[in-house]
């Protein structure tokens, strides 16, 4: 039991900065981040050799129609949460932006490669590396608070690039946000579940924000109106 904490506790460090540091410490390539992903899925393939299991014992397996379903489901409740939070918050998408580099110039990039590497990253760390090791080594239920905790923790970083009223924002979502994923995953058992919501959340959201910040109200309408139509057929149809 103490190896798995201290294996688990590892791999969080990781994924909180100890990777970055050691890659751009030797390596340090345009790439970092995808090294970090490499990084990462070479400890999920060490964590299975060394304790004889499958990857399926990490949530890593073909997703069925259910786990799809129910990533559908749960980024439709986040849907109208994002447009509401963009009506009261209108300054929130310039601020929480320009961290990121996210703008028109780069959207592509950080569509295509940016979002999907962070995603796996993120996901594979916190779903296959620290929920699921905690689940078989204690139990869901404090594998849940602790992912929830931990997951919320990784995200204060941003109380020293954003002003006081867009952190509050931007923890409360992570903090809601996490709940939905970590109950996901104890549901499913599957990481893809998990990748699917964060991904259409990340990919629409990128989205939403670029277009509003360069005032392409129409674009925003139009993606907006699409998606609510999907979602209505995928959900209710």
């Amino acid at each position: 039991m103490n190896t798995q904490i201290i294996r688990i506790l590892f791999y969080n460090t990781i994924l909180a900065g100890l990777g970055t540091y050691i890659i751009r410490k030797f390596f340090d390539t345009q790439y970092n981040s995808l090294v970090l992903l490499v990084l990462l899925v070479g400890l999920v393939v060490f964590d299975s050799l060394f304790d004889k299991k499958n990857f399926g014992a990490y949530g890593i397996k073909l997703p069925t129609k259910e786990n799809l379903k129910l990533a559908v489901i749960i980024f439709s409740i986040f849907f109208p949460l994002s447009i509401a939070t963009r009506v009261l918050f209108p300054n929130f998408d310039a601020e929480y932006a320009m961290p990121l580099g996210l703008n028109y110039p780069n959207l592509l990039q950080f569509l295509i490669f940016l979002v999907p590497v962070g995603i796996f990253t993120e996901e594979i760390a916190m779903r296959s590396l620290f929920q699921s090791k905690l689940s078989s080594n204690f139990n869901s239920r404090f594998a849940i608070y602790a992912t929830i905790i931990n997951f919320a923790f990784l995200h204060f970083t941003w109380a020293f690039v954003v002003n006081l009223t867009n952190f509050t924002i931007i923890m409360s979502t992570v903090f809601f946000y996490s709940i939905f994923l970590v109950l996901l995953f104890d549901y499913t058992k599957n990481i893809f579940s998990t990748i699917i919501v964060n991904l259409l959340v990340n990919i629409f959201s990128a989205l939403q924000i670029v277009f509003h910040i360069y005032n392409q109200f129409s674009l925003l309408v139009t993606l907006r109106c699409i998606i609510a139509l999907n979602l209505f057929k995928v959900n209710y149809l």
